[in-house]
């Protein structure tokens, strides 16, 4: 089409344009439904994508100082997640003390404002098989710092394992300035990723005199 004279309510047409054609005067109803349409479709995708998603997984390792654990998680289609294994933040509402290795959970995690991912819910769905056992010894070197105990403890018979000298992850929830290098203990450990120790208690003389005496009679026979 070939315009000719424009001026500010005419536009001349000199070509291009015959005698009874329709023709749109304003474009201003398309543009403002192309923009709906458009917005719309912003809309509906930014809703598909969800803050959170609730996922499975086996918890492999909690680092509690941290307020991070580390699992092994199934798929989230949501966030065309494929199975990985990673760590994640603990958001303090949810109680980190509850999570242990070995536990499978079904878990929420939740977009933060700075970009990363963080557990913002839990459903332990089964507990791990611990193996533990109660032993008595004698505290060789205490660490505070690293929260390990060098302990030189008896036999364990259920185990059929002789006495040995050992190092011992202490649990958080047990005060280690309550002991000292040369007392005689009655501990339980569990068999974890380390050996945690998660009850322990001085023995009296008394007491430790009887296991001597037990012990002693035990290697005349």
């Amino acid at each position: 089409m070939t315009i000719g004279r424009v001026d500010i309510d005419s536009i001349e047409i000199l070509d291009g344009l015959n005698e009874d054609d329709v023709v749109v005067t304003s474009a201003q109803f398309l543009i403002d439904s192309e923009s709906s349409k458009s917005s719309d479709f912003k809309r509906m995708t930014h809703d598909e994508v969800p803050n959170s998603v609730w996922m499975q997984g086996d918890v492999n390792s909690v680092m509690a100082g941290h307020r991070m654990v580390n699992i092994s998680h199934g798929p989230a289609e949501a966030w065309d997640w494929p199975e990985m294994v990673m760590d994640f933040t603990v958001a303090e509402k949810v109680d980190i003390d509850s999570l242990k290795s070995g536990q499978s959970l079904h878990f929420e995690v939740s977009k933060t404002e700075d970009g990363g991912y963080e557990i913002t819910g839990i459903h332990i769905m089964s507990e791990p098989e611990v193996s533990s056992a109660t032993v008595s010894g004698l505290i060789n070197a205490i660490d505070i710092d690293t929260r390990i105990l060098n302990i030189s403890r008896g036999p364990i018979e259920k185990w059929d394992r002789p006495a040995a000298t050992m190092d011992f992850i202490v649990a958080d929830n047990i005060e280690m300035v309550d002991f000292n290098v040369g007392d005689n203990v009655t501990f339980t450990f569990e068999v974890r990723d380390d050996l945690v120790i998660t009850d322990i208690s001085l023995e009296s003389d008394e007491q430790h005199g009887k296991e001597n005496k037990a012990a002693v009679d035990h290697s005349n026979h």
